[in-house]
């Protein structure tokens, strides 16, 4: 058996006439050269998207796709303010998150405030708010051993 790859599955379904969807996403400070190629190649321009338009949560990524115009506009979207994905008793420091990665200096913006506190004490946000903001349900990522750091 000889395994296909995407390439040839692209190329295989365009040439018997088969409906090809796609919807590719990459970060939003490509280097040029790559940033020009994946444009001619997809023969279109990339829609930036952040996720500030649905989450308290600045996360610009690029998105090239064929699946025609979705009528949203996100500037009209009402993003909940952090506060809304945090624990009980729990505080927001900031008006929203930079990028999450798994650095909780991420957390943090510049020498400012650490982005939630509890108790008067600067604290990161845990997982079951992390989960929240990435909008999965609570216990998601649950495996019993995975580690937030």
């Amino acid at each position: 058996m000889v395994k296909v790859g995407s390439k040839e599955r692209v190329k295989k379904s365009v040439e018997n006439n088969h409906d090809f969807h796609y919807l590719f996403e990459n970060t939003s400070n490509l280097d040029h050269s790559t940033l020009a190629t994946m444009t001619k190649h997809f023969k279109a321009e990339p829609k930036i998207i952040d996720a500030l338009s649905f989450v308290p949560m600045r996360r610009k990524r690029l998105y090239w796709h064929n699946l025609g115009e979705s009528g949203i506009d996100l500037d009209s979207l009402t993003v909940p303010p952090l506060e809304d994905y945090l624990d009980a008793g729990r505080r927001a420091n900031v008006e929203f998150l930079s990028t999450i990665t798994t650095n909780r200096a991420c957390q943090k913006k510049g020498d400012k405030l650490p982005a939630v506190d509890y108790n008067s004490e600067d604290c990161p946000l845990n997982v079951n708010e992390l989960e929240r903001i990435f909008g999965f349900g609570e216990g998601f990522t649950d495996n019993g051993s995975l580690s937030i750091c």
